[in-house]
């Protein structure tokens, strides 16, 4: 129970850490008017997303809940990794295999919101995947390097 709780920590902090450098950072900005948020670039349906249609993002009005999300997501795939890539096969392709699992439902949703519902420009799509790209593979690192250091 504590290996399981220390690495939904380390993991979440790890989620949270990179979707703050990479989205709140480089793509909402610090004033949510990045290269993914602001006018400009992104589509107007999006702009006024983040701007002025209510309610508006739990990431702008209450970001702790987006913050708790990412600890919920660790957890679940803590569990993924202890039931089925713990002990198994090398740890590189154990950390690659826990990657492509975090992409699912980062990949989904960039699928249905971004790309289906508000039509955001291809090249801004492209670099969401790389931001849910960097996510994934350091929460992945993250977890496998924790849960198996605490083995």
């Amino acid at each position: 129970m504590k290996k399981l709780f220390i690495t939904t920590l380390i993991g979440g902090i790890v989620l949270n850490l990179a979707g703050f450098l990479t989205f709140g950072l480089f793509g909402t900005g610090m004033d949510f008017n990045g290269i993914l948020t602001g006018p400009g670039l992104q589509n107007e349906k999006i702009v006024a997303v983040w701007h002025t249609l209510e309610p508006l993002p739990l990431s702008v009005t209450a970001p702790i809940i987006i913050g708790l999300g990412y600890f919920v997501l660790a957890f679940v795939f803590v569990l993924i990794y202890r039931s089925y890539l713990a002990g198994r096969l090398t740890r590189k392709k154990r950390i690659f295999q826990l990657y492509l699992l975090l992409l699912v439902p980062f990949l989904f949703w960039e699928f249905n919101t971004p790309i289906n519902l508000m039509g955001e420009p291809w090249m801004l799509v492209l670099i969401d995947i790389v931001f849910w790209k960097i996510m994934a593979i350091l929460g992945a690192i993250g977890i496998a390097f924790t849960y198996d250091k605490l083995s």
